[in-house]
């Protein structure tokens, strides 16, 4: 009998508990679906300035690599500088390096072999990192990789995908019905087309800070150049060399206005490239009175009509102080003998210059050629 009733109880104990399981287990009818996660954001495009990515890779190679100011800009601007001191208790000049667009301070070719080589004859460099010239920009990201009938409303939706009761043009039915939905999921299209209404131009100029645009390009080389010549002339360099390389010589012709008249002039390989500039070299090379050492290269014809055409020009202009010199059979400023000639032409030229005219450096330039002088003629020295 206690056996019977010890059963009953738990039978009825293990009654009372199971419904409580079935509850738990069981999910709840009235419970809401849960909501998707919504959709991140579409990430911004970043276009990142080659000079920039250039200078950061200078920074874990070169300690000696310093920045200096650039002009008074809407944008805190900085360039990467190279600055080499003359092996002697006095320096002839100080020189400053222009590269090449998309070059850098220790380019190979022309640049880093001056730089290095011409503080032995008495010159200090400063080779200058400039800016890139800005490619097209790259368009913003609007959306993600979502297809065009996710964004749908449902009720299009459903609309355009027929059910199990509807009946379709196959079974008979009438096609009125078919193009109503056909119009409604294009009407659907369309207004998911288009964009939201915009907020208030005056509350999101207010909330959204104005990011400082760069200035145009061709103000920029302009602002390095003044930057690099009063950098010398911190260091103590009242007499300056300029030289440049490639199309970088269109940017130092353009900038000619404002550079002292005595300041010598080194064009190597200069051509015209896709800098936005306009530039007459022929009509500025006219107006030159300074001290001019064009190299180009040779036998390249086109490079050699460009050569005759400015060798004219400094005809025209009276100017006894302009040479020329081709580098006959090295078409490429990469190669180590080409270098080496071009390092040896600054050099002599430069000595020349100052030994058979030494009141240059105090800026006085000649006004008729010195007799006897090297430095009397076109023609190229051997």
């Amino acid at each position: 009998m206690p056996s019977q009733v010890l059963k009953y109880l738990c039978l009825g104990l293990w009654m009372s508990i199971a419904p409580a399981y079935a509850e738990e287990d069981a999910p709840p009818i009235d419970a809401p679906a849960e909501e998707a996660a919504p959709e991140p954001p579409a990430l911004p495009r970043v276009q990142l300035d080659p000079a920039q990515v250039k200078v950061r890779a200078l920074e874990r190679e070169l300690k000696d690599l310093y920045f200096i100011d650039i002009g008074e800009t809407e944008i805190l601007e900085k360039a990467a500088a190279l600055y080499l001191p003359a092996n002697r208790p006095q320096a002839r000049a100080g020189v400053l390096l222009l590269h090449d667009d998309e070059q850098s301070l220790v380019w190979p070719q022309v640049i880093d072999p001056l730089r290095q080589r011409l503080p032995d004859y008495g010159f200090a460099t400063l080779a200058l990192m400039l800016p890139s010239m800005e490619g097209r920009p790259i368009p913003e990201r609007t959306l993600g990789a979502v297809e065009l009938l996710s964004r749908l409303p449902a009720s299009a939706l459903e609309a355009e995908q027929p059910t199990e009761e509807t009946p379709t043009e196959e079974d008979g039915a009438p096609a009125g019905p078919e193009e109503t939905n056909i119009e409604g999921a294009e009407d659907a299209l369309d207004t998911a087309g288009q964009e939201p209404l915009a907020p208030d131009d005056t509350e999101q100029a207010s909330t959204e800070p104005q990011t400082p645009k760069k200035k145009p390009y061709v103000e920029r080389i302009h602002a390095h150049l003044q930057a690099g010549l009063q950098e010398l002339q911190s260091r103590g360099h009242d007499f300056k060399v300029l030289i440049a390389y490639g199309g970088q010589g269109l940017s130092l012709l353009k900038f000619l206005e404002e550079v002292p008249a005595h300041y010598p002039l080194i064009l190597v390989d200069i051509r015209e490239t896709q800098q936005p500039l306009a530039v007459d070299i022929v009509g500025i090379l006219e107006q030159q009175k300074r001290p001019i050492l064009d190299i180009y290269f040779m036998p390249d014809t086109l490079d050699e009509v460009m050569a005759k055409a400015r060798a004219d020009a400094y005809r025209r202009a009276g100017n006894f102080l302009a040479r020329q010199h081709p580098l006959v059979g090295e078409p490429l400023a990469g190669s180590l003998k080409a270098n080496e000639r071009i390092v040896q032409r600054v050099r002599g030229w430069l000595s020349v210059l100052l030994k058979e005219y030494p009141k240059i450096a105090q800026g006085q330039l000649p006004a008729q050629p010195k007799v006897g002088t090297r430095l009397g003629s076109l023609v190229h020295l051997d």
